[in-house]
């Protein structure tokens, strides 16, 4: 049997069902959040869920446990993470080009500098789906992650003081700097210090005392909603004019928000009990990945024959329309593609090891 140096091991202090619960109601956020892009201008309430639906998504990667910062995890991470975003992307950019017929020159070079940079401008250029973005940021989260504290085995307070000021200088990269550091580092830093700042909560505090207190990190995230409206910081990650330390008061209030709606998730009982909702995080990312296609058509099509403008019954409606349909449509893809494992692991990989043995490239060990 294969051993793998991945994925990374959840802490016996969280089980898989609160985990996949709380990416279960994030992955149903994220697809919201795609769907009222319909509106333009778009309406607070809507907008308030991009102030931490992905950002704690990518949050997720700073509970678990390094076992080793080697070869075999990079390869790992790149079978698990950057194969499926290479097929997807290539895939979307294939219909993007069959229903846009864009320059094929700048066309072809927006793939290869996706590949590379992974930002929203040439993923947009090349695929016509920005949303494709968060893969590549999740590659370097994980990474990251290992090896401050895989490899190099540092102390949380030394992971806090480096994240601090990534955090707080990130923002100030120049922007069009911003889009060529590669796999979306520049949002993946602005995360660390926040990741490594649960990290801490959750190894200072039992999980008994932080479920006895679920109640405070709700409020904690509705002052910083409110906040966040009075002060008009809107703040929407990632944006790629991320806060720095000239915008402290907005850098607090999000992280307030992003850090408290993570908690909540992850300490509350009112979500482990579905199993839907666990289905959904258990196939989160397969389903992110496959919703964009039914998201661009239902897309397409609404802003085609309705206006965008209003925000009434009509335009609440069609977003819901969008919402089910691009959520209804994952989900065929994610019970099809369950059902053809050997398909599913060869874009979807768990690891390296069972991708070559998938490709060919290497005899299965049956001992």
């Amino acid at each position: 049997m294969l051993k793998s140096n991945f994925p990374l091991t959840l802490p016996t202090r969280f089980d898989t069902n609160t985990v996949n619960a709380a990416k279960g109601v994030l992955i149903l956020f994220v697809i919201l959040g795609h769907a009222s892009n319909f509106w333009t201008p778009e309406p607070f309430l809507t907008f308030s869920i991009k102030y931490f639906h992905v950002a704690c998504f990518l949050l997720f990667p700073f509970i678990y446990d390094i076992r080793k910062f080697d070869v075999a995890f990079i390869k790992n991470a790149f079978a698990r993470y950057y194969i499926p975003f290479a097929v997807f992307l290539i895939g979307y950019s294939v219909l993007y080009y069959i229903y846009a017929a864009p320059d094929l020159q700048n066309w072809g070079r927006a793939i290869g500098e996706s590949l590379i940079f992974g930002n929203k401008p040439m993923l947009d250029a090349s695929s016509g789906l920005r949303a494709l973005w968060f893969m590549p940021v999740l590659i370097s989260i994980v990474v990251i992650n290992a090896l401050l504290i895989g490899r190099f085995k540092m102390p949380l307070w030394a992971l806090l003081v480096i994240g601090f000021c990534l955090h707080i200088s990130v923002g100030a990269i120049p922007e069009p700097l911003k889009y060529y550091f590669p796999l979306g580092f520049v949002n993946a830093a602005y995360l660390v210090f926040i990741g490594f700042s649960i990290r801490y909560l959750c190894m200072a505090k039992s999980m008994e005392y932080l479920q006895k207190n679920s109640h405070v990190f709700l409020l904690m995230f509705m002052a910083g909603i409110f906040f966040s409206h009075y002060f008009d910081t809107l703040i929407k990650f990632p944006v790629i004019f991320l806060p720095d330390y000239t915008d402290i008061k907005s850098i607090i209030i999000h992280d307030t928000i992003i850090i408290s709606a993570f908690m909540f998730l992850m300490t509350s009982p009112l979500f482990k009990t579905s199993n839907f909702l666990k289905w959904c995080g258990k196939n989160s990312l397969t389903l992110y990945l496959t919703h964009l296609l039914f998201l661009a058509i239902s897309m397409t099509i609404a802003i085609k024959y309705f206006d965008v403008s209003n925000v009434d019954f009509l335009s609440a409606f069609i977003v819901l329309s969008i919402f089910i349909f691009a959520l209804g449509g994952g989900a065929i893809c994610v019970i099809i593609l369950n059902k053809l494992p050997k398909l599913k692991d060869t874009i979807m990989p768990p690891s390296w090891d069972e991708w070559i043995i998938i490709k060919g490239f290497k005899t299965k060990d049956k001992s």
